[in-house]
């Protein structure tokens, strides 16, 4: 048997994900789509069986500063247009858009509150630093070390934010090790993502948190992490604080103050009057067309979807790979 050729098939496997995602990530940041202003701005809108009074943020959210479609103004917008009365800005690796948002959230409504984050972005790992004054270290984008994430989480205790797991079910390495909760809680994780906007669900944090709440208090957290409103279900967490500040969200975040709420599969949740209208970048489908070859594999690895043929490729490819190896 020529070990040779299923090696060579390996690394060809490998490097082929890896292109695919760089090339993804490189079109999500340099070409977006977009909107005009009015297509996301509209009648506000709160979800249906929530306490007018409630008072709601979004834990997960994105700009045009990272790869998100809605610029910083735009997202103000949409945000007070689906009933939340602030969010974080959580943008990959980034904090260029805080002072924007802030800026935008002033100008619209006062008392609109935008808490300052980053999300760590990597292939392995996904969590927002909420709460902070500046972006940690970049981290590596495939594969940070175990120290490289526990320093991000010590930078955000140290200038009194918070940190949040997010989406547990997005990750797509399903058949290698992945960090489990027990690890996470040692390292000093502050809450969990239970609903995510892409559509995954983490309820099995909901039981974690209740498990160890003797020993230490975690909240449970719900975002949208909107990149494309028209493509998101409406997640919400309720901040259970009278005092509706900056201060008062990551007081409540550290003492687990929150409660989770997802409309995904409600008609108010399907309702969605951007749809239909994004502005198509022809910078970014002319790119699509030419690199099809790789958009798919990368939309895979960032988005999670094509999740049972991303499976079954390199099962093809490694099974060709032992028979050429076999047969030669």
């Amino acid at each position: 048997m020529n070990f040779w050729i299923l090696a060579l098939c390996i690394v060809g496997l490998l490097g082929y994900a890896l292109a695919s995602y760089v090339f993804c990530v490189f079109l999500n940041f340099k070409h977006h789509d977009g909107y005009r202003d009015e297509d996301v701005s509209y009648p506000r809108r709160r979800p249906v069986g929530v306490p007018a009074d409630a008072f709601l943020v979004d834990l997960h959210a994105h700009t045009t500063a990272s790869d998100g479609l809605l610029t910083p103004s735009q997202l103000v917008a949409w945000s007070m247009s689906n009933g939340y009365d602030g969010l974080v800005v959580s943008d990959h690796n980034t904090m260029d858009a805080v002072d924007a948002v802030r800026a935008a959230a002033a100008r619209i409504d006062p008392s609109f509150v935008v808490i300052p984050g980053v999300e760590f972005t990597s292939l392995r790992a996904h969590m927002n630093l909420i709460g902070v004054r500046t972006p940690m270290k970049r981290p590596n984008l495939l594969w940070p070390s175990k120290r490289a994430i526990k320093e991000a989480i010590d930078h955000a205790h140290a200038q009194g934010g918070v940190v949040m797991f997010n989406h547990k079910a997005w990750y797509p390495y399903d058949i290698l090790r992945s960090l489990p909760r027990e690890w996470w809680l040692e390292q000093g994780i502050d809450g969990w993502e239970v609903y995510n906007g892409f559509g995954f669900v983490d309820e099995g944090a909901l039981d974690f948190i209740k498990q160890h709440e003797p020993e230490r208090t975690m909240f449970a957290g719900a975002g949208t992490d909107v990149h494309d409103p028209a493509k998101h279900h409406r997640m919400y967490t309720e901040i259970l604080t009278g005092n509706r500040s900056v201060d008062g969200v990551i007081t409540a975040l550290k003492a687990g103050k929150t409660r989770a709420i997802s409309l995904m599969g409600t008609e108010q949740d399907l309702d969605r009057p951007e749809r239909g209208k994004i502005a198509l970048g022809q910078a970014r489908q002319d790119y699509i067309r030419k690199w099809f070859l790789l958009d798919w594999i990368g939309i895979a690895l960032l988005e999670g979807k094509y999740r049972r043929a991303v499976k079954l490729f390199p099962l093809v490819v490694i099974s060709l790979g032992i028979v050429l190896s076999l047969l030669a």
